[in-house]
């Protein structure tokens, strides 16, 4: 009797822990889809900025009576600086990638790959910008991510994860402060290329005679639309961004109750969706454009 009573406690421990995680499949599968979302726009946001230098030095080179390799290069943010950049959304991307197959997923070489490529994350960061992590910070993270595997091998351990979030939720704020900061200022220096070209193809060469000034018209009218295009993208970057954080805390708390709004998940969710339709329109091209009107 005593034997048999042990048996049905164990099979309910183990059953109880399996239900109580399918009910969180569906917010961590969106928090992932969403932080996905937002991460990939962010690389592709950077990346536009390091275009519309170039755009402005092939303006500028236009002026000059000699070209040099060097005048059609960016000087403003390296592929080094890009790269760090896109490092640090990876870890954040991948960790959200993480925690969705520990939540969802029983294949544990799903986990492991995971775990890895957090690990190489924060290791890659560490070898661009020497100074950026303290050793604590990245020995946190390794070690947890060692451990998962271990950790998650029979049943889920609901402590297991709420110790892997609670060690991770400074690293992430700390990376969505500096990417915040990053993108406020790449939006100023982004505002400074477009009127930059505004005033070399449009302002500088507009003609006296006024049958010839339509050309330039639109070509400024095209420069002032862009501009304001991306600059939504990255107001909405800049915001959802604080999301990825508050929502990371709010899925911290429905671990440990059970039950929590998940306001700011709905918000990441949302500025995902949005973030990702304006960039695919930004990036279309003329032709598109006008086929899709």
């Amino acid at each position: 009797m005593k034997r048999l009573l042990v048996l049905i406690l164990v099979f309910l421990s183990f059953f109880l822990t399996r239900c109580s995680y399918r009910y969180l499949a569906g917010p961590f599968g969106k928090y992932a889809e969403a932080t996905g979302l937002v991460g990939k726009n962010a690389v592709y946001c950077f990346e536009q900025l390091q275009a519309e230098e170039i755009n402005l030095r092939v303006a500028e080179a236009v002026k000059k009576p000699a070209l040099k390799p060097d005048d059609l290069k960016p000087q403003v943010l390296s592929a080094e600086q890009i790269e760090l950049r896109r490092q640090m959304i990876n870890f954040i991307t991948d960790y959200a990638g993480l925690l969705e197959s520990i939540v969802i997923k029983d294949y544990q070489p799903d986990i492991k790959t995971n775990a890895g490529r957090v690990k190489a994350d924060l290791e890659n960061i560490g070898i661009i910008h020497k100074e950026y992590l303290n050793p604590q910070e990245i020995g946190i993270i390794t070690t947890l991510a060692a451990a998962i595997p271990e950790a998650l091998t029979a049943v889920r351990n609901r402590d297991f994860l709420l110790k892997l979030m609670t060690e991770t939720q400074p690293l992430l704020e700390k990376f969505v402060k500096s990417l915040k900061s990053e993108l406020l200022l790449s939006k100023e220096m982004i505002d400074n290329f477009f009127s930059r070209q505004f005033i070399l193809t449009a302002a500088e060469p507009w003609p006296d005679k006024e049958a010839s000034r339509e050309k330039y018209a639109k070509i400024g009218a095209k420069l002032l639309e862009r501009q304001q295009e991306i600059d939504v993208i990255f107001i909405d970057l800049i915001a959802a961004l604080d999301t990825v954080t508050a929502s990371h805390a709010e899925l911290h708390r429905l671990i440990k109750t059970n039950k929590t709004p998940l306001r700011s998940l709905v918000s990441l969710i949302d500025y995902g969706a949005r973030i990702e339709a304006m960039y695919q329109e930004f990036s279309l091209d003329e032709t598109d454009k006008k086929k899709k009107k």
